[in-house]
């Protein structure tokens, strides 16, 4: 799995949407910037990595940031809440060190309205038999209480995961290499969303679609 690499410093933009009615374009205006986590943030906290996969997701009251190295938490008009390493996020939400000590990678973070909760996913690096984890926010506060769950990656590496959620589920897929770094093909996974609502978050009634065609499905499936 080939990444690129690069030490950036994140800048995240809340902007106005741009609208077309008519052949009449509104231009897009920025009305609020400020800076995410730098790299210096992430080596303070020994977690320095990059690429940082940056991720981050708006909600009634907050922006959340998921990235390699750091969960931070921001309000709408930049100032920063919470930092602390993806590790220990994922600590926090109840995954077992012994589950992370391979490392982590590929973060995604997404706000739920209909539910109003937030959903996140990473996943480990055994190159083979990864696991993917998958959390969930106690309330709309993504600087609150977290529950977590993980399951193992079928045969192949994972890599580029993706996170969507509706009304009905939570769904997850991600790209399949072998341990040269082709590709094999790809996964989708769904899980009803009141599953991971639920008090004591499970997996029970997740779908899988182990090792499926891309050349049939797509690649980087969303």
């Amino acid at each position: 799995m080939s990444k690129i690499f690069c030490a950036v410093r994140r800048l995240f933009l809340v902007s106005v949407v741009c609208v077309m009615t008519d052949a009449t374009v509104h231009s897009q205006t920025i009305i609020k910037s400020f800076p995410g986590v730098s790299l210096a943030d992430t080596d303070n906290l020994g977690s320095g990595t990059t690429p940082p996969d940056t991720m981050g997701a708006v909600g009634p009251n907050h922006f959340a940031e998921l990235i390699n190295g750091a969960f931070a938490v921001y309000t709408k008009d930049g100032t920063r809440q919470m930092l602390i390493s993806d590790i220990d996020f994922w600590l926090n939400a109840g995954i077992s060190p012994t589950t992370l000590s391979a490392g982590l990678t590929d973060t995604r973070i997404e706000y739920d309205p209909s539910s109003g909760r937030w959903f996140a996913s990473e996943i480990t690096l055994e190159i083979t038999g990864d696991h993917v984890l998958v959390a969930c926010s106690d309330s709309s506060d993504p600087s609150g209480t977290w529950k977590a769950v993980y399951f193992t990656a079928p045969t192949g590496g994972f890599d580029y995961d993706t996170l969507g959620v509706d009304s009905n589920a939570v769904y997850l897929a991600a790209n399949i290499f072998n341990a040269r770094g082709r590709l094999l093909d790809v996964s989708f996974f769904s899980i009803p969303k009141a599953d991971l609502i639920a008090s004591t978050p499970t997996l029970a009634r997740m779908t899988r679609f182990d090792n499926i065609s891309d050349t049939t499905y797509g690649f980087t499936l969303h």
